[in-house]
Protein backbone atom coordinates (compact mmCIF):
# COMPACT_ATOMS: atom_id res chain seq x y z
CA UNK A 1 0.00 0.00 0.00
CA UNK A 2 2.99 2.21 0.66
CA UNK A 3 3.36 2.02 -3.55
CA UNK A 4 0.11 4.05 -3.79
CA UNK A 5 0.92 7.19 -3.02
CA UNK A 6 4.02 7.10 -4.49
CA UNK A 7 2.61 6.05 -7.67
CA UNK A 8 -0.11 8.83 -6.99
CA UNK A 9 2.57 11.81 -6.77
CA UNK A 10 4.19 10.29 -9.81
CA UNK A 11 1.33 10.83 -11.48
CA UNK A 12 0.39 14.15 -10.31
CA UNK A 13 3.98 15.37 -11.43
CA UNK A 14 3.70 13.93 -14.76
CA UNK A 15 0.39 15.66 -15.12
CA UNK A 16 2.08 18.89 -13.78
CA UNK A 17 4.88 19.02 -16.39
CA UNK A 18 2.25 18.16 -19.05
CA UNK A 19 0.21 21.01 -18.21
CA UNK A 20 3.51 23.55 -17.90
CA UNK A 21 4.45 22.35 -21.62
CA UNK A 22 1.04 23.05 -22.58
CA UNK A 23 1.16 26.26 -20.88
CA UNK A 24 4.67 27.69 -22.38
CA UNK A 25 3.76 26.52 -25.77
CA UNK A 26 0.78 28.64 -25.10
CA UNK A 27 1.93 31.40 -24.34
CA UNK A 28 4.96 31.31 -26.73
CA UNK A 29 2.52 31.27 -29.72
CA UNK A 30 0.99 34.53 -28.32
CA UNK A 31 4.13 36.20 -28.03
CA UNK A 32 5.34 35.34 -31.24
CA UNK A 33 1.81 36.09 -32.85
CA UNK A 34 1.69 39.44 -31.46
CA UNK A 35 5.12 40.50 -32.44
CA UNK A 36 4.51 39.47 -35.87
CA UNK A 37 7.09 36.30 -35.63
CA UNK A 38 4.30 34.47 -37.51
CA UNK A 39 3.20 34.28 -41.23
CA UNK A 40 4.52 37.60 -43.13
CA UNK A 41 2.55 37.03 -45.94
CA UNK A 42 0.08 39.52 -45.33
CA UNK A 43 2.33 42.58 -45.05
CA UNK A 44 0.65 45.76 -44.11
CA UNK A 45 -0.22 48.33 -46.15
CA UNK A 46 2.10 50.59 -47.92
CA UNK A 47 1.27 54.27 -45.60
CA UNK A 48 2.83 56.70 -48.39
CA UNK A 49 1.04 55.05 -50.78
CA UNK A 50 -2.26 55.06 -49.18
CA UNK A 51 -1.53 58.77 -48.72
CA UNK A 52 -0.21 59.57 -52.51
CA UNK A 53 -3.42 57.49 -53.72
CA UNK A 54 -5.69 59.87 -51.25
CA UNK A 55 -4.00 63.01 -52.09
CA UNK A 56 -5.26 62.32 -56.08
CA UNK A 57 -8.61 63.25 -56.52
CA UNK A 58 -8.12 61.78 -59.82
CA UNK A 59 -7.56 57.97 -57.91
CA UNK A 60 -10.32 59.15 -55.36
CA UNK A 61 -12.83 59.29 -58.26
CA UNK A 62 -11.71 56.09 -59.84
CA UNK A 63 -11.67 54.46 -56.33
CA UNK A 64 -15.31 55.85 -56.26
CA UNK A 65 -16.11 54.12 -59.30
CA UNK A 66 -14.25 51.24 -58.57
CA UNK A 67 -16.38 50.67 -55.45
CA UNK A 68 -19.51 51.73 -57.32
CA UNK A 69 -18.97 50.09 -60.29
CA UNK A 70 -16.85 46.98 -60.06
CA UNK A 71 -17.91 46.46 -56.04
CA UNK A 72 -14.47 46.33 -54.89
CA UNK A 73 -13.91 47.21 -51.34
CA UNK A 74 -10.39 44.77 -49.97
CA UNK A 75 -7.52 46.32 -51.58
CA UNK A 76 -3.51 45.22 -51.71
CA UNK A 77 -0.92 48.26 -51.28
CA UNK A 78 1.97 47.53 -52.00
CA UNK A 79 5.43 48.05 -53.72
CA UNK A 80 6.26 46.69 -57.41
CA UNK A 81 9.55 46.46 -59.48
CA UNK A 82 9.61 47.18 -63.14
CA UNK A 83 9.38 43.62 -64.21
CA UNK A 84 5.89 43.63 -62.08
CA UNK A 85 7.15 42.00 -59.00
CA UNK A 86 5.84 43.16 -55.60
CA UNK A 87 8.19 43.99 -52.92
CA UNK A 88 9.01 45.50 -50.08
CA UNK A 89 11.60 47.86 -51.31
CA UNK A 90 10.59 51.55 -50.42
CA UNK A 91 11.86 52.70 -53.26
CA UNK A 92 9.95 51.36 -56.03
CA UNK A 93 6.81 52.14 -57.32
CA UNK A 94 3.34 52.12 -55.77
CA UNK A 95 0.46 49.13 -56.59
CA UNK A 96 -3.11 48.94 -55.59
CA UNK A 97 -4.28 45.52 -56.40
CA UNK A 98 -8.01 45.13 -56.24
CA UNK A 99 -8.62 41.93 -54.45
CA UNK A 100 -11.94 39.93 -55.83
CA UNK A 101 -12.86 36.24 -55.88
CA UNK A 102 -13.75 35.01 -58.22
CA UNK A 103 -12.03 37.08 -60.89
CA UNK A 104 -13.16 38.74 -63.81
CA UNK A 105 -10.64 39.26 -66.55
CA UNK A 106 -12.46 40.77 -69.15
CA UNK A 107 -13.02 44.52 -67.05
CA UNK A 108 -12.48 47.16 -68.69
CA UNK A 109 -7.88 47.43 -68.73
CA UNK A 110 -6.64 49.16 -65.68
CA UNK A 111 -9.62 48.00 -63.10
CA UNK A 112 -7.47 45.20 -61.78
CA UNK A 113 -4.75 46.72 -60.79
CA UNK A 114 -3.22 50.60 -60.19
CA UNK A 115 0.79 51.78 -60.15
CA UNK A 116 2.09 55.22 -59.24
CA UNK A 117 4.25 55.91 -62.27
CA UNK A 118 6.49 59.72 -62.76
CA UNK A 119 3.67 61.23 -65.05
CA UNK A 120 0.74 59.18 -62.24
CA UNK A 121 -1.37 56.32 -61.23
CA UNK A 122 -2.28 53.89 -64.30
CA UNK A 123 -3.08 50.65 -64.74
CA UNK A 124 -1.04 47.85 -63.98
CA UNK A 125 -0.69 46.79 -67.59
CA UNK A 126 1.54 50.65 -67.90
CA UNK A 127 4.46 48.29 -66.50
CA UNK A 128 4.83 46.61 -69.66
CA UNK A 129 6.12 43.14 -69.45
CA UNK A 130 2.86 42.13 -67.27
CA UNK A 131 0.03 40.23 -68.84
CA UNK A 132 -3.74 40.26 -68.16
CA UNK A 133 -3.46 36.62 -66.75
CA UNK A 134 -0.64 38.21 -63.97
CA UNK A 135 -2.95 40.43 -63.01
CA UNK A 136 -5.74 38.50 -62.89
CA UNK A 137 -3.69 36.22 -60.46
CA UNK A 138 -1.99 39.14 -58.42
CA UNK A 139 -6.20 39.71 -57.48
CA UNK A 140 -7.23 36.41 -56.63
CA UNK A 141 -3.68 36.53 -54.11
CA UNK A 142 -4.83 39.82 -52.93
CA UNK A 143 -7.98 38.02 -52.21
CA UNK A 144 -5.49 36.16 -49.47
CA UNK A 145 -2.99 39.28 -48.85
CA UNK A 146 -5.56 42.68 -48.36
CA UNK A 147 -4.60 45.03 -46.73
CA UNK A 148 -6.73 48.27 -46.84
CA UNK A 149 -10.05 48.94 -47.79
CA UNK A 150 -11.43 51.01 -50.62
CA UNK A 151 -14.40 53.17 -48.64
CA UNK A 152 -17.58 54.05 -50.59
CA UNK A 153 -15.77 57.56 -50.98
CA UNK A 154 -12.69 55.85 -53.11
CA UNK A 155 -9.97 56.73 -50.18
CA UNK A 156 -7.96 54.18 -48.93
CA UNK A 157 -7.41 53.26 -45.51
CA UNK A 158 -4.87 50.98 -44.18
CA UNK A 159 -6.47 47.65 -42.00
Amino acid sequence: MAEEPEQSNSARLIVAIVLGVGLAAAVLVVVLGGSGGGDDSKAGADEACIDDWNSDEEQVAFGLHQFQGHGYSAVQVTRVAEDGELTDDEDETCAVIFAKDPLQPEQEPGAGARVQLEEGWSGFESLGPVTSEEITQLQGEAVTNENATLTTEGRLVAD
